[in-house]
């Protein structure tokens, strides 16, 4: 091997970056992260893998861990300052200038040799720069690849091998990040270059390449589950990808699709966790490697070499930032992040050479000022004489009990169901035999308990899906609508078939997951009682006047059910809202199902309730207001209407276009 050397810088301007993505040091370095890449796909991370991982590593994690534990000896000073932190800079000094070279040269303790103090001397400023800039005090991507580079060199100095690829992303690199991320939030570490412009958060990228790689082949965890809540806290520690996710919403406030769109993009647009991890790996190729602001810090040594000539001049060295667009595109071309490195455009579309430059724009809110009120905020002015709320919320903001106690509204929301938990404790309680949807989550439910009647109505995602089973009269005539795919006769004459065909075998099984459940009543001890039966009715009707006034919210939810994306044919979608006033309570079940270039459908269950008040008949009501809305494509076409399936992904905003086929009322008295 050839004489260690100190790194120095080989990156000055455009020119320079041309030569270093042309080079073979580049090469090794794209290939290394590729090998991880690989070497992680479908694991999760291994945080209590040390005993069989190899000594090497964990002494690395072991330096690692001295990195962390001297947070806590220098702690932050107490400033308003709302980024850099100067105790980082003592930090800083202290941890990586002062004690690295020590701890680092105990990686080598086993051989003795003036080779190995050499070797210190060139990993240094690679691990130094691992972890932010002490004259920035900041943080950024830039700052990651000087990690990667850092096992790069560990790694092409034979401390490290093949074997240990996998561990290096699912054991290093998550501790790595966490470590990180105890710096950010301690020392308030600013974004690096121009306030995380080039990460897909403020200061992360690696992390979500690692990540997507982890989660291809998941059996339910799809990109846009990052939307559920339970499921990114409840995999935060088994995946980097959603641990990233949840780190981001620690340290910003708003709405996720504002402060992380790209991120937020690639969740409702890119099919799969391979497209994803593809098209992340093209994005740190531009937006990281292929940045001269980013990539004119990296330094080169005998390890990881500068084979080209750089052309770095006095006026270069003072204003590395001139020209902060300076970048290597690879080819890639598009407005936007979705067409440039994942190869789609807007929802359900796909981009190629004569659409990659078509700008893609998300609508992220409800543009129909006409749609009756469901869910949202009250928007009409306030009525005087609205009742006091009399009402207590439960232990972990889960219901509340209101009205004196007469009613005890409650939800549940759980992680999505993996397949052992359905197959051994809810499929024989339901008497299916289909498997659930790609999303399902088998706790949830909305719980309405009446004290003095007894009475307890529940939204249930368990039964929900007993109602997606087709069942038949004694004629043999189906309860709904069945049809076949427009594309079943083409799919049939494929030898594998498709998965949409092979379902259809289960000839009780509704393969849109369209489910005719509207709620059912429980006993105290949760089974269903039949012997509750809602009348229909034209007399009971709900107050839609009342729900337009501007009474305070006292409790409000939305609960996810399940979500289907038919095999990538559509998408279908049941969840539950309510919301708790002083005077009433309104929930609403909805399920909106879009079949790609079919159908769109949309079944609804309203429940409301008024406190304090009787009909005419001097009794307490639960009102009830179903409704089938339905309209094919043939149908939208004739109407004039749009047949492009992105403009159906958002049923609040188009549902009131759609015919009504059949709606009534039903009263349960309590």
């Amino acid at each position: 091997m050839s004489t260690f050397k100190k790194p120095t810088r080989g990156i000055y301007v455009l020119d320079d970056l041309k030569q270093f993505v042309a080079s073979t040091t580049y090469s090794e370095i794209v290939q290394f992260i590729r090998q991880i890449v690989l070497a992680v796909k479908g694991k999760q991370n291994a945080a209590n893998a040390s005993d069989s991982i190899s000594e090497p590593m964990q002494n690395i994690y072991e330096l690692l861990k001295y990195t962390f534990n001297n947070i806590q000896k220098f702690p932050p000073e107490q400033t308003n300052n709302r980024f850099g932190n100067k105790s980082y800079r003592i930090w800083h000094e202290q941890t990586l200038v002062k004690d690295a070279t020590v701890q680092i040269a105990k990686l080598f303790s086993s051989n003795n040799g003036n080779s190995n103090q050499e070797a210190v001397l060139e990993l240094l400023p690679y691990y130094y720069d691992s972890f932010g800039n002490a004259t920035r005090i900041d943080f950024g991507t830039g700052h990651e690849v000087n990690f990667i580079l850092f096992l790069l060199c560990l790694y092409k100095m034979k401390y490290l091998n093949d074997m240990d690829l996998s561990f290096i992303g699912t054991y290093l690199f998550p501790y790595y990040t966490f470590i990180v991320n105890s710096l950010i939030k301690t020392y308030n570490l600013e974004p690096a270059g121009s306030h995380g412009v080039w990460s897909l958060d403020d200061y992360h990228f690696l992390p979500f390449l690692f990540g997507s790689s982890q989660l291809i082949g998941h059996k339910f965890i799809k990109p846009k589950s990052i939307k559920y809540q339970e499921t990114i806290e409840g995999y935060k520690d088994k995946y980097m990808y959603l641990g990233s996710i949840v780190n981001i919403l620690t340290l910003k406030s708003g709405p996720f699709q504002e402060h992380s769109h790209i991120l937020y993009e690639i969740s409702q647009n890119v099919k799969g966790w391979e497209g994803v991890c593809d098209g992340l790996f093209r994005m740190f190729e531009v937006e990281v490697l292929g940045k001269v602001p980013v990539m004119q810090h990296l330094v080169f040594g005998s390890l990881i070499p500068c084979t080209w000539e750089f052309k770095a001049t006095d006026s270069m060295k003072k204003n590395p930032f001139a020209n902060p667009n300076n970048s290597i595109t690879h080819g890639y071309v598009g407005n936007t992040a979705l067409t440039r490195y994942f190869m789609v455009s807007k929802k359900g579309g796909s981009s190629n050479n004569n659409n990659r430059s078509k700008k893609a724009t998300i609508d992220f809110g409800n543009t129909d000022t006409n749609a009756k009120p469901t869910m949202g905020a009250p928007q009409l002015p306030s009525t005087s004489m609205l009742p006091r709320s009399n009402h207590q919320l439960l232990d972990g903001n889960c219901g509340i009990s209101i009205n004196s106690s007469e009613w005890e509204i409650t939800s549940n929301k759980d992680i999505i169901t993996d397949e052992e938990t359905f197959l051994t404790k809810m499929k024989n309680i339901i008497n299916i035999d289909f498997a659930p949807p790609e999303m399902f989550f088998g706790e949830n439910y909305v719980m309405f308990k009446h004290i003095p009647s007894g009475k307890t109505f529940v939204f249930s995602a368990l039964y929900a899906l007993k109602g997606v089973q087709i069942k038949f009269d004694t004629n043999g005539k189906p309860d709904r609508k069945i049809f076949q795919h427009t594309d079943a006769a083409v799919w049939a004459k494929r030898a594998d078939h498709n998965v949409i065909i092979k379902k259809n075998v289960q000839t009780d099984f509704d393969w849109t997951y369209t489910t005719y459940y509207s709620g059912h009543f429980i006993d105290s001890s949760g089974k269903c009682v039949e012997n509750i039966q809602a009348e229909k009715t034209d007399k009971h009707q709900i107050n839609y006047q009342k729900l337009k006034l501007k009474e305070p919210i006292l409790w409000f939810d939305v609960v996810d059910l399940f979500e289907a994306e038919l095999d990538d044919n559509g998408n279908g979608k049941l969840e539950v809202k309510v919301r708790v006033m002083p005077s009433c309570f309104f929930s609403l079940q909805r399920l909106w199902l879009r079949v790609d270039s079919m159908l769109i459908r949309v079944i609804d269950t309203r429940v409301y309730h008024e406190f304090n008040t009787v009909d005419s008949n001097n009794k307490k009501t639960l009102i009830f207001e179903k409704s089938l809305r339905e309209i094919s494509f043939d149908e939208l076409k004739q109407l004039g209407m749009s047949t492009n399936n992105r403009d159906y992904t958002k049923p609040e905003i188009f549902i009131e276009k759609l015919p009504i086929l059949r709606k009534w009322n039903e009263v349960v008295y309590l």
